[in-house]
């Protein structure tokens, strides 16, 4: 079962690919469940530890801080990683605080002076991750055939050629892949 904290990210990333909820099946497998959208999510995910807020001073008091990241992030919810922590690092309950995520703020309920607020958050990668959804498809497009009868056509050549552009758009928006090069011995 999907984390209830991804459930904008797979909703955007079906939209994304317009990946309904039984679009293929395979060996009995239907594509696309919340949960294999939430696997393909996953991994292209990036977790952020400490990152510091931007207080937002209002009148000499800081009730709102800025999460300063873009919008694709897990909300809070069970397993999400999503943790607000004090400048001693202990743990902010979310009893004393509001999070409007489309706005990527956070409104305590009493002013915090200014002091330093840090979050704990996964990131995520949505291009990314429609781009491998789309080279799915294109890989289940493939096996389908052109066909024609009684002077109509059908050209599953083009549903292919479709997801296969779709994939390059949203892989050339991914943006740079980095990774960690360990040498041994």
């Amino acid at each position: 079962m999907s984390r209830v904290g991804m459930a904008s990210l797979i909703s955007r990333l079906r939209a994304l690919c317009e990946a309904g909820t039984n679009d293929h099946t395979t060996e009995g497998i239907s594509y696309w469940s919340n949960d294999q959208l939430q696997a393909m999510l996953d991994r292209h995910s990036t977790t952020l530890m400490g990152l510091r807020l931007t207080p937002l001073f209002g009148s000499g008091t800081v009730y709102q801080y800025l999460i300063p990241i873009g919008r694709d992030f897990e909300e809070a919810g069970t397993d999400s990683g999503f943790a607000l922590r004090g400048a001693d690092g202990a743990l902010i309950g979310p009893e004393q605080y509001s999070v409007n995520y489309a706005a990527r703020r956070i409104t305590f309920n009493t002013d915090q002076g200014g002091a330093p607020m840090f979050l704990d958050v996964r990131t995520y990668n949505l291009n990314a991750a429609a781009a491998e959804v789309w080279a799915h498809k294109a890989a289940f497009a493939a096996a389908k055939l052109d066909w024609a009868a009684d002077g109509h056509r059908v050209r599953a050549s083009q549903e292919y050629r479709h997801c296969v552009w779709m994939a390059r758009r949203f892989r050339s928006m991914a943006g740079i892949q980095v990774g960690r090069l360990v040498r041994e011995g």
